[in-house]
C-alpha cells in the first residue's frame, strides 16, 4: 500500500504518478507554489512532521533528571558558554520569562550559576556548572547512542543519503548570525 498524505488521505505525489503528460515533473501545476497540494508544500509538511517526530523522540532519550526545557538550556549553555538571559532565550526560541523560570529551577538544583556581568551590572549572565555539564554530556551521549543505533540499522547507501540530507537541513536552518543557504560548508 503506498504512503498517504496526512491531509488528503490519498497517495503522495512521489508515490504514485498519473499517466500521460501530467506525469512529467516539468508539467505545469494547477495550484500556485505554497498552496495546499503543491509539491513544495507537501514536502514541507512531510519534512516538518518528520523533524518534529525525530525531535520528540530524541527529547525522550535525553535524561530523566531534568525537564526537556531545562535540558535545552543546559545543552545550549554547555555549547555556547556564558550567556545573558535574552541570548539564551533567543537561541532556545522561547520567551525571556519562560527561560528565566527554567534557569531559576536549574540554579536551585546547582546545574547553572547566575551572576552579574562585570561590564554591565544590569545584565545577568548564566554559566553551566560542572554538575550541569555532566548532566548535559550524559543526555548528549544517550541521544547520540539512540540515533547512532537507528542509523546503523540503515544500509551504507541510506546513511550516505542521510548525510547529504543533513547538509541540506543545516542550510535550511542556520544557527543565529548565519544567513540561510550557507549551512555547514560556511562553518568549515
Amino acid at each position: 500500500m503506498p504512503p498517504t498524505s496526512r491531509h488528503s488521505g490519498g497517495p503522495r505525489p512521489s508515490a504514485v504518478l498519473p499517466a500521460g503528460p501530467a506525469a512529467s515533473p516539468t508539467a505545469p501545476q494547477d495550484s500556485p507554489a505554497g498552496a495546499p497540494g503543491d509539491a513544495s508544500t507537501d514536502l514541507a509538511d512531510r519534512l516538518r512532521l518528520a523533524v518534529a517526530r525525530l525531535n520528540r523522540r530524541l527529547r525522550q532519550e535525553g535524561t530523566d533528571a531534568v525537564t526537556p526545557a531545562q535540558l535545552t538550556a543546559l545543552l545550549l549553555l554547555d555549547r555556547c558558554g556564558e550567556l545573558p538571559l535574552a541570548g539564551l532565550a533567543e537561541r532556545a526560541m522561547v520567551s525571556s520569562p519562560s527561560m528565566n523560570r527554567t534557569l531559576a529551577q536549574l540554579a536551585e538544583r546547582g546545574l547553572v550559576d547566575r551572576h552579574p556581568c562585570v561590564a554591565d551590572g544590569r545584565v545577568v549572565l548564566t554559566t553551566v556548572t560542572p554538575a550541569g555539564r555532566t548532566e548535559a554530556m550524559r543526555a548528549r551521549r544517550r541521544r547520540d547512542a539512540w540515533l547512532a543505533g537507528r542509523l546503523a540499522e540503515l544500509g551504507a547507501d541510506r546513511r550516505a543519503e542521510v548525510e547529504r540530507a543533513v547538509t541540506l537541513l543545516e542550510a535550511l536552518a542556520p544557527t543565529p548570525g548565519e544567513s540561510v543557504g550557507r549551512g555547514s560548508e560556511a562553518r568549515g
